[in-house]
This record gives structure tokens, C-alpha cells and sequence, in this order.
């Protein structure tokens, strides 16, 4: 499904969290809540774009087709220029992740005849995805959510440890803070 078109002005309600196409381009493959943009918007008309978990997000433009996946997607919400794709087949996430992460950047899964190229959900429904038996389908998932899991606690650990570095480093340069051996 396509995301959320909003405006931001004079809007009350709750806040949300919202994955932007330039958080797209800015993300490997998972996208970190804390580096998100955060708007205001009613219930009603945001619940519906609320990011799902287990779900694969897709870029319509700016990089289009790029697939990413988002870390914690609890109250955050995908704007109009993303489509999300919701695995009808259990297990299928990280196959299919990998399967489109694949044909990024081919044109598999947009069209050159224009300046501005985009991603629709029917070119999406065009791509044949070949899929495995349920055990090699299981057997992969298994394997790529031990990765997952070890890519969001590094990526965690890397973030920390930079705002650690920026806070500390202006301390030692003016003197501060001096480190002793």
C-alpha cells in the first residue's frame, strides 16, 4: 500500500514518527526510529499508515525501488512516496527483502521513459519472485534474523558510541575533560 500524504500545518493530535524518502537513501537496509522526522497528525487519519512490523519498505522515487526495513517501527508512519509490502507467506520477510534488495538499481522495478522515475505497486505485481520450499524458506529466516538482530545492535552501538564521541570531544579539546593514563 502507498503511504501517507499529509500537511503539517496547525495539525493537533498524536505525534508519530514518519519514514521520508531521503531516510531511505540515508539507511542501508534498516532504518533507526531515533534518526526520523516527527509530525503531528489525528489518530484517525494516521492509524492507517502505521507501519506494520514484519514488513518491507519500498521506495516509489528519489531511489527507486530501493528496499529497506525499518528497526522499531512502533508509532511510525511511511510517507506517500514509499509503498509497504506485507508478506502474505510466513516466513517470507528477509527472502523477499533480499529477492527485491537484488534487483535494486536494474530497472526491474522501475521505468526509464521518463525524467522522473517511480515505482508503482503494478510494476511491483509484474516481478516474478521465484520461492523456495517452506524448509529452505524457514531455514534462511533463521539464519537472517540472527543477522538482523546483530545489524541492529551494532548500528545501536555505533550511534551511541558517536553521540558519546560528540559529546565527550569538545570537552577534551577546550580542556574540560582530560583523560588520564
Amino acid at each position: 500500500s502507498n503511504g501517507i500524504n499529509y500537511k503539517t500545518e496547525n495539525q493537533k493530535g498524536k505525534k508519530y514518527r514518519i519514514v521520508n524518502v531521503r531516510d531511505i537513501s540515508a539507511a542501508n537496509l534498516f532504518i533507526h526510529g531515533r534518526d526520523l522526522s516527527e509530525i503531528t497528525l489525528p489518530s484517525a487519519f494516521a492509524e492507517k499508515y502505521v507501519i506494520p512490523a514484519n514488513c518491507i519498505l519500498i521506495a516509489r522515487s528519489g531511489i527507486p525501488g530501493a528496499i529497506r526495513l525499518i528497526a522499531n517501527p512502533q508509532d511510525t508512519l511511511y510517507c506517500g512516496f514509499i509503498i509497504i509490502c506485507r508478506p502474505t507467506i510466513a516466513d517470507s520477510r528477509p527472502y523477499l527483502t533480499y529477492f527485491m534488495k537484488s534487483l535494486e538499481g536494474s530497472g526491474a522495478t522501475h521505468k526509464d521513459s521518463s525524467i522522473l522515475n517511480n515505482v508503482s505497486q503494478d510494476m511491483l505485481k509484474r516481478i516474478y519472485i521465484p520461492m523456495p520450499d517452506d524448509v529452505t524458506l524457514l531455514s534462511f529466516k533463521s539464519l537472517m534474523d540472527d543477522l538482523f538482530e546483530s545489524i541492529i545492535s551494532l548500528q545501536t552501538g555505533i550511534e551511541e558510541t558517536t553521540i558519546l564521541r560528540d559529546t565527550l570531544l569538545p570537552l577534551l579539546m577546550n580542556g574540560q575533560v582530560e583523560v588520564k593514563e
